[in-house]
């Protein structure tokens, strides 16, 4: 497995890779995050990757955890169908396993027990629904690779400023 992360789909490649970037950097993780498209190839599979909407390149879900945004009904029903690892992400109130929103907290429910609060909207101060699901799918990204609660909620908030 890689030393990268994979960020595929139709939008939010860019928006969701410079949300994670500094999630990471809180974590202490050094890790690669590349954005696919078509016909980009690669030598070895990553750690994880997110398949956003629309076209998913082949290599996002090879070997790693696969991460999806569930509201896309062609993601959720690829996501429900691979053989590994997932995380799932969605606007509405996470279903197990999966990270989302409660009102305006975003929550992970990827864990044991109660599910735990990984920010606000606040952190972020989202102009459109598009900023939350990419920092929805950068939360589950860098969840995917070991980032705890903190340095998910303090990548948000350097992400604002």
């Amino acid at each position: 497995m890689g030393d990268w992360l994979a960020v595929s789909g139709g939008q939010g490649k860019t928006g969701t890779a410079r949300l994670l970037a500094p999630m990471l950097d809180a974590a202490g993780l050094r890790l690669t995050v590349t954005e696919l498209t078509a016909g980009d190839t690669c030598e070895s599979a990553p750690l994880a990757g997110v398949w956003l909407n629309g076209d998913r390149h082949p290599a996002a879900w090879q070997g790693g955890i696969a991460v999806g945004f569930l509201d896309e009904p062609e993601v959720a029903a690829a996501l429900a169908a691979h053989p590994g690892r997932t995380i799932g992400f969605t606007l509405d109130i996470p279903p197990s396993g999966c990270v989302g929103l409660v009102e305006d907290i975003l929550v992970d429910r990827t864990g044991e027990g109660d599910a735990t609060e990984l920010g606000v909207l606040a952190d972020l101060h989202p102009e459109t629904v598009h900023d939350i699901v990419n920092a929805l799918a950068a939360a589950s990204l860098a969840l995917a690779c070991g980032a705890g609660p903190d340095a998910i909620r303090a990548g948000l908030r350097a992400h604002r400023t």
